[in-house]
This record gives structure tokens, C-alpha cells and sequence, in this order.
């Protein structure tokens, strides 16, 4: 901004350290305190300032003070290094996004999930695939604002975030899947999320990264993406289309067939139905795949079909969850899941870990995120 030319323009950065912020006496230590010095001169705007991480190691133990109650600083040590960075011109939610869109007519708006609210006017995109809760664009906002849901968002919440489409699915899901699998801390929790670098998008890794990055997106548990059948929203009956499920109608009709569920079945094959965007965009498979993504994605697949004959029990007790459609997705099936394939809801929570260390390791080799 215009502090930080303000500021390079005048000043050379020399060097600096970062700590943890419970150093002081009661103050949280979930955020880290910055002490840099600089002398005269100038200092490149795109220059990656490196600063010194400190830990304080023995004494400082109250009981051990002449003055009972009052705290001393303990010694510090270096523990490592922290990359201070501008975003400026490559922050990734501008190129997860793409150009900025001009929502149209108030259509349904959700809080997440199937939770809809009345309140204002509603954003509407003809023909999108969900919407993208991105909140800011570091990795404090990741955990609490970050979110996929099946319409647009609720004009009560102030968070940023887009209507998902063909062309800007794929980043968009990367980025959210980048979002979710990096745990914030003391030492990153201000950090900005970059764009890649053209040279990196183009490569074959990157591209398999982003395939397994999409998987993750899926399973994570807050894409509350869902389907449902008339909803009420204004006095109108909406229908919402999972784009984040993993099978195709043919596949849920023919599973549905064969475990008798004709509702189910029904639901599948109406004249409406389109393939989910993640199926098409993956082409059915994420292959070349990872092995944990290809373990997220079979033991979906096993979850899906092992549950079938108990979905219509448990959209009888759960009616507010739309289950008894053909794209149902995770958030609405995680408790059916869980209550009746106990061992394979454990091994699919196994895998989905796995992933989200294979994707948070891209994160920082792609450089999406600096140390």
C-alpha cells in the first residue's frame, strides 16, 4: 500500500526477529510480535525480508525470583527463520477468482449448508457451481471463514468470496483446499497466500497437485455443499445441485436400483440431471492421483454404496437434510456414514488426513505460502 512505498523508498531493512507474543505476561500467545531495524536508503518492494524466530528457553520460572510474583525474561534462542513478503499483484484469491463478477437477479442465499436466509437481497449467478466463502486472503481468516456452500452467500455476512464456475473451479477449489490444510500459528497467521508463478502452473506437478487438492476440497469438512428439492426461499421452491459429489446419476441410479431404493432412484434419473462439476473437471477419476487422494475418493465410493439400503431410515429421522437425493453430499451423509460403516468412516478419516499433509506440503513447495 501506500505506507510500504512510503516507507521502501526511504529505508534499508537490516534485520529483525519474531516472538511469540505470551512472552509479555498474560497475552495470547496465538500471535507473534515483530522487532526490525532499518537504516537510511531504499528497499526492494518485492524483496523477501528475513527475520530471526526466538524462544525463550530456562529460568524465568516465578518461584525462583527474589521478588515472589514478578516475572523476568527467560534467555531466547534462534529456533529458525520467518519470510516477511509483499502479495501485492499476486494475491491467490485474485487468481482464484479471475475477473470480478457482477451477481443479477436475488436468488436463494445461504448461511452454509442447507441453512437459508430471507434477510436483504440475495446474489444470484445464472448456471454457477457454488460459492466460495474466501475471507480475506491470509491464514488467520482460513480456519473460521473459509467455506463452500451450493448457493450464494447470505447478504448478512459481510465475508468476501465468488460464485464458482467453468472457469475459475479448479483454482478455486485449490485455493480453498490450500486454505484448509495449512494450520494457522503464531508464525504464519499473517502470511498471504500467492498465486503461483506462471512457470509452476503450467508444470505436470502442479497441475496432479491441484487434482489432489480438489479431492480435498471435497472431503473437507467445511465444503457444506448440498443438494436439495424445494426448498422454500421468498415463497419460492429452489432446487440446489451438489457440483462437489463424487458419482454420477447413472452410478446412483444403478446403486439405487440394486439396493431398492426407488425414491432415490427417481431422483437420479429426472430429465434435469447433469454430472457434478468435480466429476467432469477430475474426468470421473482423479487420476494421475495421489494415493491418498485415491484413497479418499474408493472409500467414498465404498461409504456411498454401504449405506444405501439404511439412507431412506435415516431420511425419515433427518428430514431437514435432504438425503433422498441422488447428490447428497458429505456434509448431509457424514452422520449416516459414521453411524452405520463405523470402520470405514475411521479409514476415511485416516485418508483424509494423509491427503491434507500431501497438499499442505504443496503449498509451500509450489510457494503458494512462504516459510
Amino acid at each position: 500500500g501506500a505506507f510500504r512505498a512510503f516507507w521502501f523508498t526511504r529505508f534499508n531493512f537490516s534485520s529483525g526477529f519474531l516472538f511469540r507474543a505470551d512472552e509479555f505476561a498474560d497475552v495470547s500467545p496465538r500471535w507473534g510480535v515483530s522487532f526490525t531495524l532499518w537504516s537510511e536508503g531504499e528497499t526492494d518492494p518485492s524483496a523477501v525480508l528475513q527475520l530471526d524466530l526466538l524462544e525463550s528457553y530456562g529460568g524465568g520460572a516465578v518461584d525462583s525470583l527474589p521478588v515472589p510474583g514478578v516475572r523476568v525474561p527467560s534467555p531466547l534462542r534462534k529456533v529458525g527463520t520467518k519470510s516477511l513478503y509483499n502479495a501485492t499483484g499476486r494475491r491467490a484469491n485474485d487468481w482464484a477468482r479471475g475477473p470480478r463478477q457482477s451477481p443479477g437477479a436475488d436468488r436463494i442465499q445461504l448461511r452454509c449448508g442447507l441453512n437459508v436466509s430471507e434477510e436483504g437481497r440475495g446474489r444470484g449467478m445464472e448456471g454457477h457451481l457454488g460459492w466460495l466463502n474466501n475471507d480475506s486472503n491470509d491464514v488467520y481468516h482460513s480456519a473460521r471463514t473459509v467455506w463452500l456452500q451450493s448457493g450464494g452467500k447470505s447478504s448478512g455476512q459481510n465475508n468476501a468470496g465468488w460464485f464458482l464456475d467453468a472457469s475459475n473451479f479448479s483454482r478455486s477449489l485449490s485455493l480453498f483446499a490450500a486454505r484448509k490444510a495449512v494450520v494457522g500459528s503464531w508464525i504464519n497467521d499473517k502470511d498471504e497466500f500467492l498465486a503461483p508463478r506462471a512457470d509452476v502452473e503450467s508444470s505436470a506437478e502442479f497441475r496432479a497437485w491441484m487434482r489432489s487438492a480438489m479431492v480435498y476440497a471435497a472431503v473437507h469438512p467445511q465444503n457444506t455443499c448440498c443438494a436439495a428439492r424445494g426448498l422454500s426461499y421468498k415463497g419460492d421452491s429452489v432446487d440446489l445441485s451438489n457440483h462437489l459429489f463424487w458419482a454420477s446419476p447413472d452410478d446412483v441410479s444403478a446403486l439405487a436400483d440394486r439396493a431398492g431404493d426407488a425414491v432415490l432412484q427417481s431422483d437420479a434419473t429426472q430429465v434435469a440431471v447433469v454430472a457434478p462439476a468435480l466429476l467432469t473437471t477430475l474426468g470421473g477419476w482423479p487420476s494421475p492421483a495421489s494415493a491418498p487422494a485415491a484413497s479418499c475418493w474408493s472409500l467414498l465410493q465404498q461409504l456411498l454404496e454401504a449405506t444405501l439400503r439404511e439412507r431412506g431410515a435415516f431420511a425419515a429421522r433427518y428430514p431437514e437434510l435432504h438425503s433422498l437425493t441422488w447428490d447428497a453430499g458429505l456434509y448431509q451423509l457424514k452422520g449416516l456414514f459414521a453411524e452405520v460403516e463405523a470402520g470405514l468412516w475411521g479409514e476415511f478419516q485416516a485418508a483424509t488426513t494423509a491427503l491434507q499433509h500431501e497438499v499442505r506440503e504443496g503449498v509451500y513447495r509450489f510457494e503458494l505460502l512462504l516459510r
